[in-house]
């Protein structure tokens, strides 16, 4: 594969004519053939729908709500890992079940959870199911003599594959997969690379894999998914032979699949990429409004004023998102903190400290969450402006289709000795910054437990305000304004952000509340609500009866 980098034009390209059709580019042909498909399979009438009971499923759903609000994740990712959290428990309590047994559950108790809809779910997904499920039984079956002592992280490995495999299947990506191979055969034409060190198949694989993320959103295991079905293509429709060849080298394809998910070039990339994710969000938005996609695209005087109607609903949607994520952030912390101060602070004032300062107890109660408020309402996005970036450069990519329209240029990672400097520039700004917090929290009277109370949720705070901000900055395509203030903010900011960042992903792992809900609570009451069920299907027969 050749390498090239491309140059900017020196001159700014002619207005688009906005009347007349327009011939588009052939790379646009996948793209919209699978938006000319329906979204799901059609499923003829005589196939029978997977059916639960609507009473007990709004107790399912109650609870999925309550747990999700414990773990904040994103709500693009709830699915995924309720289909992976199922699959751990049933997978755990249930060895003696069948492989059809284990898919008609885990499918039934995600449509009684409110993950899939109600009636609609063909039986011929148990089977689908199950396939998948004995797949990666056999696998990891004949894969455990040669797993070593990590046999338990393969578990956990394979078990993510496996439930990103299983929603795959539930739930088809085929229009946001036929996105993603649009956008980045536009992204790697316009792309300047400014390394030469990275070998290019390697190169297009990791630009393939931001952009991924960038516009899915996919997390690791959606990604080491895509990576497992990349080195062994064979997978989807594996035999016995198969599974076999797979199972002798599982540990090699582990690691080559990790070496590329923590690739040094893979934030750099997927930072660039971001830039322009929502050129192609948007242009999702307007390929799915009613009527031929064909059509509306070719014709520049009608595509104008559809790019404006689906950017301002898609801003109408973030703000709503994100009034729901700050709710869902203000439970977790609400939760959290409380079962912290019951078990930790008040003891430790009781016990040690001998006195209660109800200073340092309202502001670790009241300070996170007005926080979070201040993030959240300082949101915005320069609409106008914002619209018109969006709607030039969806022209340039749909009409001028072989010119340069997005300016991405890829450098090396930092490295070397003005790296190191930089780094421990970083790390004096580190004990600066919670340095100045720990004095301010000293001189309001705060004891240590207080203090390190408070600076946790701060940090988490401060993370999810970011993440709940990054969707509005996701959708931004105008260059960002900085000015003095802003830099000084970013100065001390980053590093209490990096340590929110560390706490939110090690948290999980070690979150005893999501255990006791996942293992003690969880279990015995999805047991009652499928006895529950059952016995409410055994009434309607008897009623069937009497009637």
């Amino acid at each position: 594969m050749p390498h090239a980098t491309f140059k900017a034009p020196t001159q700014p390209a002619p207005p688009i004519e906005k009347h007349g059709p327009r011939h588009l580019p052939t790379e646009l042909e996948p793209l919209l053939r699978a938006f000319r498909r329906p979204t799901a399979a059609v499923t003829p009438a005589d196939v029978d729908r997977m059916t639960v009971n609507t009473v007990v499923s709004k107790l399912a759903n109650a609870y999925e709500k309550i747990r999700n609000a414990i773990e904040y994740h994103e709500d693009h990712l709830l699915r995924k890992n309720a289909v992976e959290r199922i699959l751990k428990r049933r997978l755990l309590f249930g060895t003696h079940l069948t492989e059809p047994d284990l898919a008609r559950s885990l499918i039934l108790e995600l449509i009684r959870g409110g993950y899939l809809p109600n009636a609609q779910i063909p039986e011929t997904k148990i089977g689908e199911v199950a396939t998948i499920i004995l797949k990666h039984r056999t696998l990891q079956r004949r894969a455990h003599g040669t797993l070593g002592t990590d046999a338990q992280g393969f578990t956990t490995w394979l078990t993510a594959i496996t439930a990103t495999e299983i929603e795959e299947c539930l739930v088809p990506a085929t229009r946001s997969e036929a996105l993603v191979n649009f956008a980045y055969h536009a992204i790697r034409k316009d792309m300047v690379w400014k390394d030469d060190s990275l070998d290019p198949r390697e190169r297009d694989l990791q630009l393939y894999l931001a952009t991924h993320r960038a516009l899915i959103r996919s997390d690791e295991a959606m990604i080491r998914t895509h990576l497992f079905h990349l080195y062994e293509p064979r997978w989807r429709n594996a035999d016995d032979r198969v599974i076999t060849e797979v199972a002798s080298r599982l540990g090699q394809l582990r690691a080559a699949i990790d070496v590329q998910v923590r690739h040094p070039f893979g934030d750099p990339i997927l930072r660039q990429v971001k830039k322009f994710s929502t050129v192609f969000l948007i242009l999702r938005d307007v390929l799915e409004s009613p009527g031929d996609p064909t059509e509306r695209l070719a014709d520049p005087a009608a595509l104008e004023p559809a790019i404006k109607r689906a950017a301002e609903k898609r801003y109408q949607s973030v703000q709503q998102k994100i009034r729901r994520a700050v709710v869902r952030a203000v439970i977790y912390i609400f939760v959290t903190k409380m079962l912290l101060a019951l078990a930790v602070e008040f003891p430790y004032e009781l016990f040690v400290a001998r006195s209660i300062d109800y200073v340092p107890l309202a502001v670790n109660v009241f300070f996170h969450p007005f926080l979070l408020f201040l993030i959240a309402i300082s949101v915005n996005i320069p609409a106008e402006r914002n619209t018109r970036s969006i709607t030039r450069v969806l022209e340039g990519l749909l009409y001028r289709y072989h010119q340069r329209n997005l300016p991405i240029v890829i450098r090396r990672p930092r490295r070397g000795v003005l790296t190191a400097v930089f780094r421990f520039v970083y790390a004096a700004t580190f004990l600066l910054s919670f340095g100045l917090i720990v004095w301010g929290l000293r001189e309001l009277t705060f004891n240590a437990v207080s203090i390190v109370i408070f600076l946790l949720f701060l940090s988490i705070i401060s993370f999810f305000g970011i993440r709940i901000r990054q969707q509005t900055r996701e959708l931004i395509v105008v260059p960002e304004r900085e000015n003095v203030l802003t830099l000084l903010i970013d100065f001390f900011s980053v590093p209490v952000l990096q340590v929110g960042r560390w706490i939110s992903v090690k948290a999980p792992k070690i979150n005893v509340f999501i255990f006791i809900l996942d293992f003690i609570i969880e279990a015995p009451f999805k047991t009652l609500v499928a006895v529950a069920e059952d016995w409410f299907s055994f009434l309607r027969e008897k009623k069937e009866e009497v009637y």
